[in-house]
Order: C-alpha cells, then structure tokens, then sequence
C-alpha cells in the first residue's frame, strides 16, 4: 500500500507538470494530435507486455482496444502492428514451451487483431473509398511530394508531377 501511493504521487506529480508545461499546453491548445502518440503507445505496450507475460486473453483484448482508438489518433502509431507482431513472435519463440502455450499466443493476437479491426472499421472503411487522402501524409513522408513545385527564371510558378526516379531519391533520403 505505501508503495501504491509513492507512485500515485509521482503520477500526479508528472500529471501536473504537463499541465502546466509551455511546450504541451501550446501544442495541445492548436489541436495537434501527436502528444497522444506517447500516450496510446505507452498504454498498449502496459497492456501487450502483460498479455505476452501471462499469456492472458483480457490483456490482449484491451490492448486491441487501445490499438483500435490510437489508430484515429497519429499516424505513427500504424507502425504498432508491426511491433505488436515482433512481440508475439519473440514470445512465441522464447516463452512458449508447450504447444498449449504456442496455441495461446496465436489466439490471443488473434483476438488482438480482430478487436482492434473492429474498433477501426469507420477509418477502413476511408481508406478503401479515399485512399490518396489515408495515404497522403505517409506517402509523402516516404516518398516525397507526388506534385513539385518550380520556380523558373523569369518568376513564373509552376507546379509539375514528380518523376519516378524523383520519388526513388527522395525514398532513399527519407528512409534513414
């Protein structure tokens, strides 16, 4: 119980000092929604490590659950799934010692995958109808801009299609 209560002051304390920090309040206050990567990622791994630890159902159930929600959040958190995968297969590997135990994990992201789908079928749904729109931030993150624009000699803009080796170049910058 003492214990309990050390780190419920540390929370709070924390708790405070973002609520009064310059840097989270000016950002949060424009709408950004970027401060809840740190929170949704922190949250699923609370949850996914447990559920890998244990190899519990309701661990990974509710880790789905915040994987479905921080899905509308940032778009950083769509490579979760790929650690999400990572993780299960680490365990699978080193944790699971019976083939009950192997059976379990399968399941068990299953079931993280199919609760995390569920929550996430109106952003799907999006993607498939407007997927240029999804996909826009990332592709260009990746990839660069698919429109460039130029300024030429004499002052006039134009805006021009990137060329396939332009988009390659810019992969290959952007990737490190």
């Amino acid at each position: 119980s003492g214990a309990s209560d050390v780190y419920k002051g540390r929370a709070l304390r924390w708790a405070g000092r973002a609520a009064v920090s310059y840097w989270h309040v000016a950002i949060t206050r424009q709408s950004l929604r970027f401060p809840l990567t740190p929170l949704v990622v922190s949250l699923h791994l609370i949850y996914l490590l447990r559920g890998i630890r244990h190899n519990r159902r309701s661990d990974f159930i509710i880790a789905g659950l915040i994987l479905g929600f921080g899905l509308y959040t940032y778009q950083a958190i769509r490579m979760l799934p790929v650690v999400i995968v990572a993780a299960v297969g680490i365990a699978f590997i080193f944790n699971a010692k019976t083939m009950k135990d192997r059976l379990n994990y399968v399941l068990n992201l299953a079931v993280l995958v199919a609760i995390s789908f569920s929550v996430f079928i109106p952003m799907f749904r999006y993607s498939v109808d407007y997927p240029e729109l999804f996909w826009r931030r990332t592709t260009g993150r990746l990839l660069g801009d698919d429109v460039i624009q130029e300024t030429l000699a004499d002052g006039t803009v134009i805006y021009r299609d990137a060329s396939p080796q332009e988009r390659v170049e810019a992969f290959m910058s952007n990737v490190p």
